[in-house]
């Protein structure tokens, strides 16, 4: 097929406004219009009904919103997400250490209030379910 087309070609555009906003709970509540009572449920049993878009909606969240290696975000551990702390200016902060340059310390992910909201909520069913990573 890239003989006949050429290589593929990706064209994405960011917007960190969209993140954990309404744009995307109206898109999950769309694509799954199937499911009885959708447009009642709250974020939370969205991003439980379907961990998909949502583990793609986050992977995005931390290689294109800030600027992290896949090695990193593909490497990040249920227990490192436990682990993080809240900065003085009320960030999240996680530390990562499987990177492909871990040689030189561990990575840092800052996410704000509402990205780590939306984090914790993908996070709680893998914790529970003794996942080690939390994209997999």
């Amino acid at each position: 097929m890239i003989r006949q087309l050429g290589p593929p070609t990706l064209f994405v555009t960011c917007s960190m406004a969209e993140w954990f906003s309404e744009p995307f709970i109206a898109y999950l509540r769309s694509v799954n219009s199937h499911v009885p009572n959708v447009e009642n449920m709250t974020a939370a049993e969205l991003c439980a009904m379907d961990p998909v878009n949502v583990s793609i909606h986050l992977l995005s969240l931390v290689i294109l919103g800030h600027f992290q290696r896949p090695s990193v975000a593909a490497n990040m551990t249920t227990d490192e997400f436990v682990k993080a702390r809240t900065a003085s200016d009320g960030r999240v902060v996680l530390l990562m250490s499987e990177h492909k340059t871990s040689a030189h310390g561990p990575t840092q992910l800052a996410l704000e209030d509402n990205h780590h909201k939306l984090f914790s909520l993908f996070a709680k069913r893998l914790i529970f379910a003794d996942c080690v990573f939390i994209f997999i």
